[in-house]
């Protein structure tokens, strides 16, 4: 059996590895562009958001494998905690707000008054609109999804690219987890918040406005009409605005 060599010893090859290591850590931008802002105050924000877990420590091959904790927002809870001044800002008879923090924020009515509706097909034409007739004007019930509503149930997840996971590695970045709530596999722990921290959570409200023209008949065999213009009416009419959206930052803030 023959072994053989060449001997020319310039032959070169090379070789290289990266290996990554992946850091926890978001910093998120605000999702919307917000219209207004409503401050809700909290005893303990950090109780809304709350995992099970925490980066896996397990080694296959000498890497560790990527995973996530499972993160809840509760997010019923923060309704809850909204839910005085939310109950305000659906009321009817409430232009502006009232809570501290809020006194500028218009409410759901007060966008009805204040919004620059227009109307694609009207009743009456705006100069020919009969204010000397007008005998009343009346704001009915206001029909208005609660912030409860909005928000429905609890967002949990451990998927990497989840809302709930971003929220908590914004924490992460932030400074607000201590370290060693993320050591055991099968820990759990909360955020520790300090006064001015806020969490933000953004509700796009859909306002549609329907003006109702009805007449006022006081002779018991009269039939009522009333002509404007070119126009008769001898029955009630509606006419119904274009939609206005709304984008309202619901910011809970920890307090002092």
């Amino acid at each position: 059996m023959a072994a053989l060599h060449y001997t020319r010893a310039d032959y070169a090859a090379t070789v290289s590895q990266t290996t990554t290591v992946t850091l926890a850590g978001e910093t998120s931008a605000a999702p919307l562009v917000e219209d207004m802002t409503i401050e809700v105050p909290c005893a303990d924000l950090g109780s809304f958001l709350t995992w099970s877990g925490a980066y896996s420590s397990t080694l296959k091959d000498n890497q560790v494998i990527k995973a996530y904790p499972l993160v809840k927002l509760d997010t019923p809870a923060m309704a809850l905690a909204a839910q005085p001044i939310d109950t305000e800002f659906r009321d009817k008879d409430v232009d502006l707000l009232t809570s501290t923090g809020n006194t500028a924020v218009q409410t759901l009515q007060g966008i009805f008054k204040n919004a620059a509706w227009v109307y694609a097909t009207k009743v009456f034409e705006d100069a020919d609109l009969p204010i000397e007739a007008v005998v009343a004007v009346e704001n009915g019930a206001l029909t208005a999804t609660t912030l409860a509503a909005a928000l429905g149930s609890a967002d949990e997840s451990s998927a990497e690219s989840s809302h709930p996971v971003d929220l908590f590695e914004q924490c992460l970045a932030a400074g607000k987890i201590p370290a060693a709530q993320l050591n055991p596999a099968d820990g759990s722990g909360r955020p520790t918040f300090a006064p001015g921290d806020s969490m933000s959570l953004y509700v796009t409200y859909t306002i549609t406005k329907t003006r109702k023209f009805e007449l006022d008949s006081v002779g018991r065999d009269s039939t009522a009409s009333i002509t404007v213009g070119n126009k008769t009416l001898s029955a009630a009419e509606e006419e119904e605005a274009d939609p206005v959206v709304r984008v309202v930052r619901w910011k809970f803030n920890q307090n002092a």
